[in-house]
C-alpha cells in the first residue's frame, strides 16, 4: 500500500505541469456524464439484451416445432447473440438487475459445485411438465434458469436427436429461454424509470442523493469488472499454470466452454468497458479525467484498452482446447498482467477524481 501511495503521488506530480493544475469535476460535469452514459451506454444495452432473449425464445420454440439441423443452428446462433448482449451489460450490477437476484438468474457462474448440471439432469430425469411453466422458473434455483442452462441443453453432445419429436429437453430449453426473455423485457422497462434518477438526484424521488453518488455506481461498473475478467475468466482456467509454466490448466473452468466462446465473452467485456471509459467522446470518463488535468493518465488508460484488445485477438480459439498449448498459456499470462496494469490505472484515476468506490461486490469471495 505504501509503494502504491508513493507511486500515485509521483504519478500526479509527473502528469501535472505548473500550467495544468488539477481541478475536480463539478456537479454539472458529473450530471452530464451520468445522463449521457445511461442514455447512450446502459439503456441501449439492456434493450439489446431484451431483444436478443426474445429472439432466442422464439427460435427455441421453433426448434421444438421442427427439429431440423437448420433450426438447431438458428437456435444456437440466437443463444450466442443473447450471450453477446449479456456480456455487454453484465458489468452494470446495480439498479433493476439487482431485483430478485436477476443478475445471478441470467448467469450463475462460476458454478463451482456444478449446480446447473445437477438441476438440469434432475429436471430431465423427472420430465414433469409442471416444471416447464413460467411460475416454476420464477421460483426455481438460479442455477437452472439462466444462459448456462440454455448452453448445456442447446450444445448437448447428443446433437439433433436430443430435440426430436418435441422432446422434453427441447421444451425445457424453450421454457428457460422464455423466462429469460421475460426477465430481459422487464429489466429493460424498469431501467427506463430508473434512468430518471441520474437526471434529478436529491429530489426525493431519485435513488441518489447527489450526482457524485450516481457517478460512483457507474465508475464501479468500469473498475471492478477488470478484476473479475482477470481473476475468473483468465487466471481461474489457467489453474496452477498461471504462475508455473509447467502447471496444470483447468479448461472446464473456462466460461461458456461448451459453446466455445470463452474468449468471445472477454472480447465483449473489454470492448464494453472501453466504450464506458471513452466511447461517448466529450461526455466520458476519459474526457472528465483529461479536463480535470490528468491528460497523460487518461491517454495511458486508452492505450491500455487498445493494447488489451489487440492481444485478445491474437489468442487462438477456442480457449478450451488451446489452453493445452504452452504458447497460448503464455499469451494468457501476458494478458492477465496487462489487465492488472489497467486495473491499477483505473484505480488511480478514481482517486484522482476524488471518488470513493466503497464496498467491492467481490469482497469476501
Amino acid at each position: 500500500m505504501i509503494k502504491r501511495a508513493i507511486s500515485l503521488s509521483l504519478l500526479c506530480s509527473a502528469l501535472l505541469s505548473p500550467a495544468q493544475a488539477a481541478t475536480a469535476p463539478d456537479s454539472t460535469q458529473w450530471r452530464n456524464l451520468n445522463k449521457t452514459l445511461v442514455a447512450q451506454h446502459v439503456l441501449p444495452r439492456y434493450q439489446n439484451f431484451a431483444d436478443a432473449t426474445a429472439q432466442m425464445a422464439a427460435d427455441s420454440a421453433a426448434l421444438c416445432q421442427n427439429a431440423s439441423s437448420a433450426n438447431l443452428t438458428v437456435a444456437q446462433e440466437s443463444y450466442h447473440r443473447a450471450m453477446d448482449a449479456w456480456q455487454s451489460i453484465q458489468h452494470i450490477r446495480f439498479g433493476p438487475i439487482e431485483n430478485l437476484m436477476r443478475s445471478f438468474s441470467v448467469q450463475y457462474w462460476p458454478d463451482k459445485k456444478n449446480l446447473t448440471g445437477k438441476h438440469i439432469n434432475g429436471l430431465l430425469a423427472k420430465q414433469d411438465d409442471a416444471n416447464l411453466t413460467q411460475e416454476f422458473f420464477r421460483n426455481a434455483s438460479i442455477a437452472v434458469k439462466g444462459l448456462p442452462a440454455v448452453e448445456r441443453l442447446l450444445f448437448d453432445k447428443a446433437g439433433l436427436p436430443a430435440f426430436a419429436d418435441n422432446s422434453y429437453q427441447c421444451r425445457l430449453n424453450a421454457s428457460i429461454s422464455q423466462y429469460l426473455a421475460s426477465l430481459g423485457k422487464h429489466t429493460a422497462m424498469e431501467w427506463q424509470d430508473y434512468a430518471t434518477s441520474f437526471s434529478t438526484p436529491g429530489d426525493g424521488n431519485s435513488y441518489y442523493e447527489t450526482d457524485i453518488e450516481a457517478s460512483t455506481d457507474l465508475l464501479k461498473a468500469l473498475v471492478e469488472p477488470v478484476e473479475v475478467i482477470r481473476d475468473l475468466k483468465l487466471l481461474r482456467p489457467l489453474g496452477t499454470a498461471a504462475k508455473n509454466v509447467n502447471g496444470k490448466v483447468k479448461p472446464r473452468r473456462s466460461e461458456s466452454w461448451r459453446s466455445s466462446r470463452s474468449l468471445r465473452n472477454i472480447d465483449m467485456n473489454v470492448a464494453t468497458l472501453h466504450d464506458l471509459y471513452s466511447g461517448q467522446g466529450d461526455a466520458s470518463f476519459k474526457a472528465l479525467l483529461s479536463n480535470a488535468g490528468h491528460q497523460a493518465l487518461a491517454d495511458s488508460i486508452e492505450a491500455n484498452f487498445v493494447s488489451v484488445e489487440k492481444d485478445l485477438k491474437a489468442i487462438p480459439r477456442p480457449m478450451f482446447t488451446t489452453l493445452e498449448q504452452p504458447a497460448t498459456r503464455q499469451q494468457l499470462r501476458d494478458l492477465s498482467a496487462k489487465m492488472k496494469t489497467l486495473q491499477y490505472a483505473l484505480s488511480d484515476a478514481v482517486q484522482l477524481l476524488d471518488l470513493q468506490l466503497g464496498f467491492n461486490s467481490r469482497d469476501g469471495d
